[in-house]
């Protein structure tokens, strides 16, 4: 039986939370500590500490004693709170069938989306998202204190984080993912290079865009454009002929938040109670024909150069800030328009 709260939230007869409204997200997750998944409050069950990124991940890469880039421009190594029973169920659902995966390699990633649909590998997506920004909201907004004591998350719309929590634990919640849910994923084939690590990880909070590349795979996802950008954009990742690097990564990680956030109609997302077959749909509203606005070369500018610019300073080639700035650079693509399949760096 599914029960209605005051607040819209939907539990059932044992008191487990099948849908957090907007309201009860904000006010238990994001401002009261709860666990974010099953929405225990501190203090009734056993908390432990989850990582951000998996722990295996962590581990793989020698992440340990390194730190995560943040908004502020400063790094932290960090974990969130979260009940240890949710804490073993991610591991059990996620963290140990994706490593196991990821381990073979790229074509055995492919392979197993081909063959099983991209569920498991878009909530686990939306999960690490999600905790990399509720983070936010217990770190400062200026690494010196002297400059105030605002946070990261202070400039957030928490209600545009509703929806990805919604994907995010929609293991424990039962729902079903409609497929107008689903974001644009794209798993390419990467390559490292020296200085870099086999490792990377970025994302834009405002854009709901991530890139992670672990050894040769890489994942570049916008979870809210239902598949709105896969769509615009196929022509330019059906053109890509051989690993990316580093660079050729980011950048495209940029051109993504920038379709996104380009969008001209955004998808209405929402969560379906349907109470007499006991079960919740996630889908959404949107035009049939998605559209964008005109190009803002000075939007694009802004995201290429947040997302380059560690790159291209490791590298000591960061001297085409004004072409960048103004969305006139790229590493994927040579002058003549064909595909960029060399050492970029």
């Amino acid at each position: 039986m599914f029960i209605l709260t005051r607040d819209g939230s939907v539990t059932n007869e044992h008191g487990k939370i099948i849908y957090f409204s907007a309201d009860r997200f904000i006010d238990d997750i994001v401002d009261g500590g709860a666990c974010f998944i099953c929405g225990a409050q501190p203090g009734t069950t056993e908390f432990n500490s989850e990582h951000i990124l998996p722990n295996w991940i962590i581990r793989r890469y020698g992440l340990h004693n390194k730190q995560v880039n943040l908004p502020n421009d400063t790094g932290h190594r960090y974990t969130i709170p979260c009940c240890k029973s949710c804490n073993d169920t991610m591991s059990a659902e996620f963290e140990k069938p994706i490593s196991e995966i990821v381990k073979q390699g790229y074509d055995a990633l492919v392979n197993y989306i081909r063959q099983e649909g991209p569920r498991k590998l878009f909530v686990w997506l939306s999960l690490i998202f999600l905790k990399a920004h509720l983070k936010d909201r217990l770190l400062p907004l200026h690494p010196d204190p002297r400059e105030g004591s605002a946070r990261i998350s202070d400039v957030y719309a928490w209600e545009d984080l509703h929806h990805i929590h919604c994907i995010a634990r929609s293991f424990y919640s039962g729902a079903v993912l409609d497929p107008s849910a689903y974001g644009s994923v794209f798993i390419l084939p990467a390559k490292a290079a020296d200085p870099f690590t086999a490792f990377d990880y970025i994302d834009l909070y405002r854009a709901q865009t991530l890139l992670l590349r672990m050894d040769g795979i890489a994942l570049l996802a916008v979870l809210n454009d239902a598949c709105a950008c896969f769509n615009a954009l196929q022509e330019m990742f059906t053109n890509i002929s051989a690993p990316l690097s580093p660079l050729q990564l980011r950048e495209l990680f940029a051109r993504l938040a920038d379709a996104n956030l380009s969008l001209e109609t955004r998808p209405m997302f929402k969560s379906n109670i349907k109470a007499k077959e006991q079960r919740v749909i996630i889908s959404s509203d949107h035009p049939e024909t998605m559209s964008f606005k005109q190009p803002d070369p000075g939007q694009l500018g802004t995201i290429l150069l947040h997302s380059v610019q560690e790159v291209l300073t490791a590298l000591g080639a960061i001297d085409d800030v004004d072409a960048i700035s103004q969305g006139k650079w790229s590493s994927l693509y040579s002058p003549d328009g064909t595909f960029n399949n060399g050492n970029i760096e």
